[in-house]
């Protein structure tokens, strides 16, 4: 009754046609294979259109991601001072104005729309993290050399500290010892979950790390945290400013349909949101 395996034929109706053998005498038969001859040029269609609109959402896809490459010009990397390292985990708080310093101060040397952002107070960084290059020429030019926020220390008190690759492995040997630490050892990836490395976190609420986390240049965040980023938008025209805080980190692709760009839709439509010219 069946000819070649259904699986060489492109749609069913070619199936169909090619190797079912009908009775004439038997209307039934004949009126089953032209409903299933139907369904099969309904499924075909409707496959067709689905192919189309993948392959035009791909194209889509492919020329947002498209980015103009910017070659930026040798710089000589900035030597890394080392600091007491001895007292993250027993004494943190002493090294607060001498070895920790707030975000905001450096983040002041940026563009307008990301300096006016309401960041975290609770935010850290050390001179290490945010001096990259020797050179000195202007705040634009270092900010062509941020880097990426990766590991971190947190307080008792809800601060977070951000700190650069080389201090993380001067660091980690003083977390392994450290039996009551009184900060804790993490990392950006781990920061949502309240643990450090190794052993339960202490608890430092949300403010810091959404602050870290928007800074890095992150796209979802949880339900607390965009209510966080509300306050954070207040005065700066919100749609403005994270756009060129993920191009100044190299992330614009992801921001189509993130959970940054719904709140940043929403937060343009609320009474509180101030539009800056």
């Amino acid at each position: 009754m069946y000819g070649r395996n259904i699986t060489d034929y492109e749609d069913l109706k070619a199936y169909l046609d090619s190797s079912h053998v009908v009775e004439s005498s038997s209307s039934a038969v004949n009126e089953l294979v032209r409903h299933c001859k139907e369904i099969g040029q309904g499924v075909e269609t409707k496959a067709s259109r689905l192919a189309e609109e993948c392959e035009q959402e791909m194209e889509r896809e492919e020329e947002n991601e498209e980015e103009e490459e910017k070659e930026l010009p040798l710089e000589k990397a900035y030597a890394e001072i080392d600091w007491e390292y001895d007292k993250a985990f027993t004494s943190p708080a002493s090294l607060m104005g001498s070895s920790f310093f707030p975000l905001t101060g450096f983040i002041s040397g940026l563009a307008k729309e990301i300096a006016d952002i309401r960041w975290s107070e609770m935010l850290y960084c050390t001179r290490n993290f945010w001096y990259t290059i020797q050179s000195a020429r202007s705040s634009s030019c270092t900010a062509n050399y941020l880097r990426p926020v990766n590991s971190m220390l947190c307080m008792p008190s809800g601060e977070v500290v951000l700190i650069s690759e080389y201090e993380a492995h001067k660091l980690l040997p003083y977390w392994i010892k450290a039996t009551s630490p009184k900060a804790t050892f993490c990392h950006l990836c781990m920061i949502d979950s309240g643990k450090g490395f190794g052993r339960e976190a202490q608890s430092i609420g949300q403010e810091a790390p959404t602050s870290a986390k928007l800074f890095r240049g992150y796209v979802q965040f949880t339900e607390a945290q965009r209510e966080i980023l509300s306050g954070m938008f207040e005065k700066v025209h919100v749609r403005t400013a994270v756009q060129n805080l993920l191009a100044l980190r190299d992330r614009t692709r992801y921001f189509d349909r993130s959970d940054l760009d719904g709140f940043s839709l929403k937060l343009q439509t609320n009474d509180s949101y101030v539009a800056i010219p």
